[in-house]
């Protein structure tokens, strides 16, 4: 009756060691997919990079806004403070006066893929898929008038 006992817990401790060494391999093959710390690091300075990118276009959109609202304000008067503002040159062209629009609808009506048009242009995937939708919207509302 012993012996029995004494088989049943060396069986019952193999397959708990079984069990553990096959949980461990599996937590290692996880860990193993995990970002290096080095890799977490450059992550994390590419982050503040692309945050303070952003702050600093914000600051200055929000100074063109104010430009914009002092050169509505003084339509028709003389402003001493901005003589020279030009606000036509300091906005962003439009898709259409970058000469971008008509070259990702030419080469997507050439059957070619929206990430290959993408790499081609040098354009984000996303304004590429804006001025697909762009377009797409366009004809919807000349087609539906």
């Amino acid at each position: 009756m012993e012996l029995l006992i004494l088989l049943f817990q060396i069986v019952v401790l193999g397959g708990s060691i079984f069990f553990l060494y096959s949980r461990e391999v599996k937590l290692r093959d996880i860990y193993s997919k995990l970002p290096s710390e080095s890799e977490i690091v450059e992550l994390e300075s590419e982050m503040r990079e692309i945050l303070y990118e952003l702050k600093d276009s914000l600051k200055k959109v929000k100074a063109l806004e104010c430009d914009e609202t002092l050169r509505v304000e003084h339509i028709g008067k003389e402003d001493e403070k901005y003589p020279d503002l030009d606000i036509e040159n300091v906005l962003p062209k439009s898709l259409e006066q970058n000469g971008v629009y008509d070259d990702v609808i030419g080469l997507f009506k050439k059957g070619i893929s929206e990430i290959e048009i993408s790499r081609k242009l040098s354009l984000p995937k996303g304004k590429v898929d804006l001025i697909l939708n762009l377009e797409r919207l366009k004809k919807e509302f000349k087609g539906g008038f």
